[in-house]
């Protein structure tokens, strides 16, 4: 593709050569959320079995991790900071 502006020292750029930027970055993104919360969930599930067994120290550092994995759309932040209250 030629450019409309030969004349320009700086090269335009199209939409063409930008996506697969783009595209990386919402993978990375997605991929990030994605851990982020089946973390916090996994973390949170945990905890919780911890609790039902009798071992109070380890589901509080359980609920602690799954505080740690917050992102704004998680399950079981609001519930991990209520079963350590």
């Amino acid at each position: 593709m030629s450019d409309p502006h030969p004349d320009s020292p700086v090269p335009r750029a199209t939409a063409r050569q930008w996506w697969p930027v783009v595209t990386a970055v919402l993978l990375v993104l997605g991929s990030m959320a994605t851990r982020s919360t089946l973390e916090q969930t996994h973390a949170f599930d945990e905890g919780a079995s911890l609790q039902a067994a009798g071992k109070v120290d380890d589901a509080i550092v359980a609920y602690r991790r799954a505080l740690r994995w917050y992102t704004p759309w998680g399950p079981r932040h609001a519930d991990a900071a209520a079963a350590l209250r």
